[in-house]
């Protein structure tokens, strides 16, 4: 491709040969860095691009991981309670009992008086 761009190049600039040749080079030079530099625009796009990617990849994985965390605490915060729960509602039923008895057992007493 350089090639082609120094015979046309050569080939606008007129007879003399050396200056249109150094005017050439020049050009080329020129084209060359911004070429390069284009080059190295995409492909630190690129690079950033792939980089977003994984890392919201990870994230997302991160972010299963906590919910999954989430879930299994709830779960575990559930089942707590609940047996909590059938504990507290066995003495009150208990107690429910123990109650009732000594209802009945105060108009004995008072009969005994």
């Amino acid at each position: 491709m350089t090639a082609q761009v120094t015979n046309a190049v050569t080939q606008t600039k007129g007879t003399s040969g050396s200056e249109a040749k150094v005017v050439t080079t020049d050009t080329l030079e020129i084209i060359n860095k911004e070429i390069d530099r284009v080059n190295n625009l995409f492909i630190g796009l690129v690079i950033f691009i792939a980089v977003t990617f994984i890392v919201e990849i990870v994230m997302m994985n991160y972010d299963r991981i906590k919910d999954k965390d989430l879930y299994l605490n709830y779960n575990e915060l559930v089942e707590r309670f609940m047996e909590k729960d059938t504990e507290l509602q066995l003495k009150i039923q208990e107690q429910d009992f123990e109650i009732r008895q000594l209802k009945e057992e105060i108009p004995g007493l008072q009969n005994k008086k």
